[in-house]
């Protein structure tokens, strides 16, 4: 269950130490990193120097308000998911996290039923073509030419995502369509069997197998 987001890392920006402990022992299992900040100056900070994949912010910050952090992170990142965890119903703080282009906007306390809402909300929009469950549990993101699985990323070189590209399509791939990619150039045997030894020991044990006389499927 929310496969895709165990490669993922979160940023939670809130400044009250309890609720930050509290929210960080409910999610950081389901994500690959889970870091935390106490202000917005350290969570922009924390953002400018990290690979961040999902934003999670409260509205009443110290030094720089949850609205002011919101808006220098999407002119910073147009793509990036961002949350918001707060006490706040007020219209005025609702309509203000709108432009942002929120995943959830979620109010405290946080409960088992909130949970799982904004868990399986981020897996779904983790759920897209670039982003492919290759098997239960092993994740294969063409965009940023990894396998993932039991929180560790293996990066891919070209050939070996080439090759996940069309298993993750049709779960199988021919010998023909792995002499394609390399091009112009015709593989020698000893070159293909050197790329699929090196992909196979990026993915879990038996999980690349031979088809005899086609190719080789995954399972």
């Amino acid at each position: 269950m929310y496969s895709f987001l165990k490669d993922k890392r979160v940023l939670y920006i809130e400044d009250e130490d309890d609720i930050r402990q509290n929210v960080t022992e409910l999610l950081s299992d389901y994500f690959h990193t889970f870091d935390t900040a106490s202000s917005g100056e350290e969570g922009y900070e924390k953002f400018l120097t990290q690979k961040v994949d999902i934003v999670i912010v409260d509205i009443e910050l110290p030094k720089m308000n949850g609205i002011e952090l919101l808006q220098k992170i999407r002119d910073q990142d147009k793509d990036i998911h961002l949350v918001v965890i707060s006490a706040h119903t007020k219209t005025e703080y609702l309509l203000g996290a709108i432009p942002f282009k929120l995943e959830q906007y979620i109010v405290k306390p946080l409960n088992s039923r909130k949970v799982r809402e904004l868990l399986t909300n981020l897996d779904e929009a983790f759920s897209t073509g670039t982003v492919i469950e290759l098997i239960p549990n092993v994740i294969f993101n063409r965009d940023r030419a990894i396998v993932s699985f039991e929180n560790q990323e293996h990066p891919l070189t070209k050939k070996e995502q080439g090759i996940l590209s069309i298993l993750a399509d049709k779960k199988v791939i021919s010998y023909d369509e792995i002499d394609e990619l390399w091009g112009n150039e015709i593989p020698t045997s000893n070159a293909v069997r050197t790329c699929i030894k090196k992909l196979r020991q990026k993915l879990p044990d038996n999980t690349l197998k031979t088809r005899t006389g086609f190719g080789y499927y995954v399972e």
